[in-house]
C-alpha cells in the first residue's frame, strides 16, 4: 500500500521498497535531498500475518550493532522467539480458590466467561480471522488430542468488543519487570511554536512478536470442541507491555540517534522534525521560502525515515489509525497536541463518551463503586487539558471508601453530585489550558 492506504504492487515481500538504498536515506537525514512519500510501500493491513519481526533478523541486528544500549534480550526474542519458562519465578499464595508454593503454574481447566455467551458469533469470526493470521493455532479436537498445560478462559470486553484470555492463573508466577513508558509529557521537550508532527501506529501490536512453540502451552484456551493456542504475545499477559514497548525502543532510539525526536507508548509512535546538531540547518533547508516550508520538510524527513525503518524491521503499520502526513494538530494518547496554542486539547469523541456516562450518573438518587472509579479515573486523566482537574475529584475520593465498605451504592449527597455537575460545563467549554 502507499501511505493513503491504497494498493501499488502485490508482492510476497517489501520488494517496493528495494530501489531504497540505506544512501539515500543518509542523504535525507543530512539534507541534500528532500523525501517524497509516495516513493514509500507499506505493508496491507489486511493481509496481516502474524510475527513478521521475526522475519527479518538481519535488519533488527543493524541496529543491534549501531545501539549503545544493552537490548540483548530483545535479539534473543527477534532470533528465538518468546520463551515463557525464562521469565517464570517461585509463587506461594492463593489464586483462583487454591493455595500453591511452587516454581511454575501447575496444569488447570477453566470455563469460559458468561459474558462469551451473547458474542459466540463475534468470538468464532475472531478466532476464524486469527488463525488466517497465524496469532493463533489450532491443537486439535477435544478428546482426541493432548490439552494445553494451561486452559485458560475467553471473555469479552463488551464496550469494543475485544476478545481476551484470562491470564490471571499464570501472571503470579512470572517475573516483575517494571518500566516506563513515554507520555504526552514528553511532546513540549521537542514540539516547539508551529512544528509539525505525525503518528505512527502499529496494526496488532503483540501479534507482530511470537512465542516460542514450548511456551504456546502455557496460553491454551477452548471454544466450542477446539483446543487453541495462541502463537503470540497475548493481551492480558503480565509481560507482553514490556516485551512489546522493549522491542519498540530499538527503533526508537535509532530513530533518535539520527536526530528525530519522538514519544513511544508500546505501539503508539509519536514524531515532530528532523534536527541538527547545534540547530545549524543544511544549506538546502535554508533555501526555502519560509519558516513553516523549512518545517514542513524537515517532518517530512523524519516521518520517511520511521516509515522506512519499521517497515524494513517487519512492522504493519496500521495506516488508519496513523497521521503519516505532518499536520500542525494531530490526536495522540487521548489528546490532540497543538503546538500553536501550545496546549493539549481533549479529543471530542472522548468527551462526548465521558458526557454520556457522567449524565447517566447524575440520572439516579445512587452511584456505584465501579462507576465512581470510571468518572474519577477519567476526570483525572483530562488534568493536562483541563484547569484544576484534580480539585474536582475530591468528593468522588471521599465516596470511594464508603463505596468500597458497604458494597451497595452511594447515596448521590448535595457536595458529590455538586462536585459532578461542575463536569457540566464541558458541554459548551472551547477553551484550552496552556
Amino acid at each position: 500500500m502507499n501511505y493513503k492506504g491504497y494498493l501499488v504492487a502485490e508482492a510476497q515481500e517489501m520488494a517496493e521498497n528495494a530501489h531504497i538504498t540505506q544512501e539515500f536515506v543518509s542523504s535525507l537525514i543530512t539534507g541534500e535531498v528532500f523525501p517524497d512519500a509516495s516513493l514509500l510501500a507499506f505493508r496491507d493491513s489486511g493481509c496481516f500475518r502474524a510475527g513478521e519481526l521475526h522475519c527479518h533478523p538481519d535488519q533488527w541486528d543493524k541496529l543491534f550493532q549501531y545501539s549503545d544500549n544493552n537490548f540483548s534480550e530483545v535479539q534473543d526474542w527477534i532470533h528465538n522467539l518468546v520463551c515463557v519458562e525464562k521469565f517464570f519465578t517461585h509463587y506461594k499464595g492463593s489464586n483462583k480458590g487454591l493455595n500453591y508454593d511452587c516454581e511454575r503454574p501447575p496444569a488447570r481447566f477453566f470455563a469460559n466467561n458468561f459474558s462469551c455467551k451473547p458474542l459466540a458469533q463475534f468470538i468464532s469470526d475472531t478466532l476464524m480471522e486469527r488463525l488466517a493470521s497465524g496469532a493463533i493455532s489450532l491443537r486439535g479436537k477435544v478428546g482426541e488430542c493432548p490439552p494445553p498445560h494451561l486452559d485458560k478462559p475467553l471473555t469479552v470486553e463488551p464496550s469494543k468488543p475485544r476478545l481476551c484470555n484470562d491470564n490471571s492463573l499464570l501472571n503470579p508466577w512470572i517475573q516483575d519487570r517494571p518500566f516506563s513508558l513515554d507520555s504526552v509529557h514528553h511532546l513540549p521537550k521537542y514540539v516547539l511554536s508551529n512544528f509539525f508532527q505525525t503518528v505512527c501506529d502499529d496494526k496488532s501490536g503483540y501479534d507482530q512478536i511470537q512465542l516460542s512453540v514450548d511456551s504456546r502451552t502455557f496460553f491454551g484456551f477452548q471454544w466450542g470442541s477446539w483446543f487453541f493456542a495462541s502463537c503470540c504475545i497475548p493481551f492480558g499477559w503480565k509481560l507482553s507491555p514490556y516485551i512489546y514497548h522493549f522491542t519498540g525502543l530499538v527503533a526508537s532510539h535509532c530513530l533518535r540517534s539520527l536526530g528525530i525526536p519522538s514519544a513511544l507508548y508500546i505501539d503508539d509512535c509519536h514524531s515532530s522534525q528532523l534536527s541538527f546538531p547545534n540547530g545549524c540547518l543544511p544549506v538546502a533547508y535554508q533555501d526555502l521560502p519560509s519558516q513553516d516550508s523549512i518545517n514542513l520538510a524537515l517532518t517530512n524527513a523524519a516521518i520517511f525515515v520511521t516509515c522506512f525503518t519499521l517497515s524494513s524491521l517487519g512492522y504493519f503499520i496500521g495506516l488508519r489509525k496513523s497521521s503519516l502526513v505532518p499536520c500542525k494538530q494531530v490526536p495522540y494518547l487521548d489528546f490532540i497536541s497543538d503546538p500553536e496554542k501550545q496546549a493539549f486539547i481533549l479529543l471530542p469523541h472522548k468527551k462526548e463518551k465521558f458526557l454520556i456516562l457522567l449524565k447517566q450518573a447524575l440520572s439516579s438518587e445512587t452511584i456505584d463503586l465501579v462507576t465512581l472509579q470510571r468518572l474519577g479515573g477519567k476526570c483525572i486523566s483530562m488534568a493536562l487539558a483541563v484547569a484544576g482537574a484534580r480539585l474536582h475529584t475530591n468528593e468522588i475520593n471521599l465516596a470511594l471508601p464508603r463505596a468500597v465498605r458497604s458494597s451497595r451504592p452511594v447515596k448521590m449527597s448535595g457536595p458529590l453530585r455538586q462536585g459532578l455537575e461542575h463536569w457540566l460545563f464541558l458541554e459548551t467549554w472551547n477553551g484550552f489550558l496552556p
